[in-house]
C-alpha cells in the first residue's frame, strides 16, 4: 500500500502544486474553481490530480452550499512526513525568481525571506525588491505566478533605491525588521553587511 501512495503522490507537476497548496494552507478548504484558478491549472489535470489525492485519502471532500470543498485529511498516515518534505523545500525556484525579476528594471537589492528560507517566523515580507524603473505591473504578474507554483500567498515589497536608503538611515521599523531578520540575498549591489 505505501508504494501505491508514493506513486500517486509525485507523478505530475500539477499534483505537486496541489500538494503545496494544501500543505501550506492545512486548515483551509478550497473549491475546485479556487484551486484551478489559484494554481493556474487546466481543468482536466486539476480534476485528475484531485481525484488521485482523494483516492489515497490525503484530501477529503465536503459539500458546503451545494459546492464541493476539498481539505487536507489530518488523519492521513504519512501527513507529518509529507509536510516536512514539502515545507522544507523552497516553494519556487530561486533562479527562476532571480531571472524574472532582474528583467524588470535596475535591481539593486533582491532579498528572499519567510516562506523561501523555511523560517519558522514569517515576517512581513517574502520578497523585497529595491530597484529603479521597475515595472510594477510585471512584478505583480511574476508574484502571482510564484504564488501559483508555491501554493501560498507571497508578500512582497518594492521600493526605489532612494526610498530604501532614506528609510534605512531613518531606522524605519520595516527596514530594521528586514535587515535584522533572516533572509537570503539574490542581488546585493548596495553592500549589506549580512
Amino acid at each position: 500500500m505505501p508504494e501505491q501512495i508514493l506513486e500517486k503522490l509525485f507523478e505530475s507537476p500539477a499534483k505537486i502544486k496541489i500538494l503545496k497548496l494544501f500543505l501550506r494552507n492545512s486548515t483551509e478548504s478550497f473549491s475546485f474553481a479556487t484551486i484551478q484558478q489559484r494554481l493556474k491549472l487546466d481543468q482536466q489535470s486539476c480534476k485528475t490530480q484531485l481525484a488521485n489525492l482523494t483516492s489515497i485519502k490525503l484530501l477529503t471532500i465536503r459539500v458546503k452550499q451545494k459546492e464541493k470543498q476539498y481539505s487536507l485529511n489530518h488523519k492521513f498516515e504519512f501527513l507529518d512526513e509529507l509536510q516536512n518534505l514539502v515545507l522544507k523545500s523552497s516553494p519556487a525556484s530561486k533562479n527562476k525568481i532571480l531571472n524574472s525579476i532582474k528583467k524588470l528594471g535596475k535591481i539593486h537589492l533582491l532579498l528572499l525571506a519567510g516562506v523561501f528560507i523555511n523560517s519558522n517566523s514569517r515576517g512581513r515580507y517574502d520578497i523585497l525588491v529595491v530597484g529603479d524603473n521597475v515595472n510594477e505591473k510585471r512584478l505583480k504578474e511574476i508574484v502571482r505566478n510564484i504564488e501559483a507554483e508555491a501554493g501560498t500567498q507571497i508578500r512582497y515589497s518594492l521600493m526605489d533605491l532612494g526610498e530604501f536608503k532614506y528609510r534605512r538611515d531613518m531606522f524605519d521599523k520595516f527596514i530594521r525588521e528586514v535587515l535584522d531578520g533572516p533572509y537570503e540575498k539574490l542581488v546585493d549591489k548596495i553592500g549589506l553587511a549580512k
